[in-house]
């Protein structure tokens, strides 16, 4: 099954059940023992869970900054990458205009296989 981080890996370390690998394209710095899909023979593979934040549009870029700055800042603190790590997540900020363009590819890549389940059941 494929499952974030913080539902399975507690699981892992009792022994109740074996991780395989992460779906990110790089190994995990929270776990690095374990492979990626990729490297196990599913070429080209990736599925991230992630979270972000959205702003209404039209938003003052000055605001938009200050608000992307803040965040940035945030996600640097030591105690903010330790309560992530404890989730199995690691900070990855981005400023606005990556962000937006991540998340098309994401929703192309989505689209994508979805369009390639459809065609073939």
């Amino acid at each position: 099954m494929f499952a974030p981080p913080s539902s399975v890996l507690p699981h892992a370390e009792e022994g109740a059940l074996r991780a395989l690998a992460v779906t990110s394209p790089e190994r995990s710095p929270l776990h690095p023992e374990l492979p990626t899909v990729a490297e196990g023979g599913v070429e080209n593979f990736a599925a991230i869970g992630w979270f972000g934040l959205y702003a209404p549009k039209g938003l003052d870029p000055a605001v938009l900054e200050k608000i992307n700055a803040d965040v940035r800042a945030a996600m640097a603190d030591p105690a903010v990458i330790e309560a992530l790590a404890a989730q199995g997540a690691a900070p990855a900020p981005m400023l606005p205009d990556e962000y937006r363009d991540w998340v098309n590819r994401d929703i192309e890549m989505w689209l994508h296989l979805m369009e390639v389940a459809e065609a073939n059941p």
